[in-house]
């Protein structure tokens, strides 16, 4: 039985992970690498909408980030 890595994390863990895919994300952006910062703040989106409230600040920051994307 292969176990993903994120099953094993808790929310706390989860929360943080998802900072840094969202910090990833922006450096790429910085790099103009624009497909790979898209995929990094995406995959922070998914993190946070599973495990934080809609209205977290933390998610209305990665919604942002794509907007400069």
């Amino acid at each position: 039985m292969i176990i993903h890595p994120l099953h094993i994390l808790n929310r706390f863990q989860h929360q943080y992970l998802g900072s840094c895919y969202n910090n990833t994300a922006l450096i790429y952006g910085f790099l103009d690498d624009c497909n790979t910062a898209l995929s990094f703040s995406l995959k922070a989106i998914a993190i946070w909408e599973e495990i934080l409230d809609d209205k977290h600040p933390d998610l209305g920051t990665a919604y942002g980030n794509i907007i400069h994307i």
